[in-house]
């Protein structure tokens, strides 16, 4: 089960950064993507993309190193994308997110789909950890288990 905690976790952390990279060899697309949601001022547009992209590179490398509270972090920065593709969607918005850099073109529906994936991948990552953490606990001196 180990394994797999980490195996899941590692992946989760790649998608943030990868997510974060791309955005990064077109940084004025990006922006402009932002700005096409119109949910900030223009003024602060360019300031929410480097945000954005710095916050996937903080919660990316945190999980990645599977520092305390990083899977929070990873909620609430999907909650938040979630939030902003379910306003897109209501209102009709036929626009690229930019979630996954330039050349990553879905529609704001596919885009949600694969957020809620990522969802439930941060879900299997609390949740194979919290059985690591049970297996441990109960794992005694002399019983034969491997404490790691």
């Amino acid at each position: 089960m180990t394994f797999l905690h980490h195996t899941l976790r590692i992946l989760l952390a790649m998608v943030f950064l990868v997510a974060g990279s791309v955005k990064l060899i077109d940084m004025a697309k990006f922006t402009e993507s932002v700005g096409d949601f119109g949910l900030v001022p223009d003024w602060f547009v360019l300031n929410t993309a480097w945000l954005v992209v710095l916050s996937e590179f903080t919660i990316g490398a945190s999980l990645a190193f599977n520092l305390r509270g990083s899977l929070v972090g990873v909620l609430v920065l999907l909650g938040l994308f979630v939030g902003v593709l379910v306003y897109g969607i209501a209102l009709g918005l036929d626009i690229q997110c930019g979630c996954f850099g330039p050349g990553f073109h879905v529609s704001l529906q596919t885009q949600l789909l694969i957020d809620i994936g990522l969802v439930i991948l941060a879900s299997a990552v609390y949740w194979s950890g919290a059985l690591c953490r049970s297996q441990r606990s109960n794992a005694r001196p002399g019983d034969g288990a491997i404490n790691v």
